[in-house]
């Protein structure tokens, strides 16, 4: 068994009693050796707060009510996808009392790690590893109680004691998600680069139009038809054209991003996002149609009630 570095046993107690903090979770992070090669198993206090920060993917029957009690393990998405596991198989680890065998009961999302974490209850880590270190701790601030300033008091009370990091879990997720952000930039320049090709492509067709119903738009203006009535006309069959693009748009654009989120990022990463449709971003895209289509059909249609 490998391990990392730990906290003090007497820096963990007195965090723990820092004014303003509910609860506190453990967490022990080690390598070691499975039946799928060399992991990270992670063991972690069972708790309401430690529960509400998993979101599990899949689980067996009353898996938090068991988790302290059995043998069992929970691992991330990355894991059981890149070792085929599932849940009801088995995962033999070489513990301080021999090989044993858990169970995998609960599937979690999780994109801290790319190889992927086994997740056991520190309670059953304690029965089979002569090991009471801790590698990490998650506070839990008191309700109404500022997180910026406990961790500011966390670390004025750590000072001196043990070199340790201290986040507060927003300040960590907002880092996150710029990261996150930063790196799909490239869609929101592919987004405005799709938007300038069906811009170009109304624009091209109803240029292509005008020469081809030359004839027709003159015998209507002939007919009695005014320069204002045709411009009406054309700009009125531009947004029909720009409806009926949206409309399709949006059952292909899901199509496309659940092949995106369950197959091509699986087999690139062997994680997925949770899946969700916004009706204000599938208004948003019709709309978004709608207004290119007839900003496209304007020197098209001037041209025409001209001709």
């Amino acid at each position: 068994r490998q391990a990392d570095a730990t906290l003090e046993p007497m820096l963990v107690e007195f965090l723990k009693k820092t004014d303003g903090v509910a609860d506190a979770n453990s967490v022990r992070g080690v390598e070691v050796r499975t039946s799928k090669g060399t992991d990270n198993l992670v063991a972690i206090d069972q708790g309401v707060a430690a529960q509400e920060a998993y979101q599990l993917k899949e689980s067996g029957d009353k898996f938090w009510q068991r988790y302290t009690e059995e043998d069992i393990v929970m691992v991330s998405e990355v894991y059981a996808y890149r070792n085929e596991a599932g849940l009801g198989d088995t995962l033999f680890i070489d513990t301080d009392s021999g090989n044993r065998g858990f169970e995998i009961q609960a599937i979690n999302f999780d994109y801290a790690s790319d190889i992927g974490t086994i997740t056991i209850s520190r309670q059953v880590y304690d029965q089979y590893f002569q090991d009471d270190a801790i590698s990490g701790l998650a506070l839990y601030a008191k309700e109404g109680v500022d997180v910026d300033t406990l961790v500011e008091r966390l670390r004025e009370r750590s000072a001196g004691m043990q070199e340790v990091f201290i986040r507060s879990n927003r300040g960590l997720r907002e880092a996150s998600i710029e990261i996150f952000d930063r790196t799909f930039t490239v869609t929101v320049v592919l987004r405005m680069l799709a938007i300038l090709v069906a811009f170009m492509g109304v624009l091209s067709a109803l240029m292509a139009l005008q020469l081809e119903r030359a004839r027709e738009l003159a015998v209507l203006r002939a007919n009695g038809m005014t320069p204002g009535q045709l411009w009406n006309y054309v700009i009125t069959q531009t947004g029909v054209m720009g409806i009926m693009a949206g409309i399709l748009s949006v059952p292909l654009g899901i199509l496309m991003a659940y092949i995106l989120v369950y197959v091509i990022n699986l087999r690139s990463f062997g994680w997925t996002l949770q899946f969700m449709i916004t009706p204000e971003v599938l208004i948003q895209a019709v709309g978004l149609a709608i207004v290119a289509a007839l900003l496209a059909g304007i020197y098209p249609s001037k041209k025409m009630a001209e001709a």
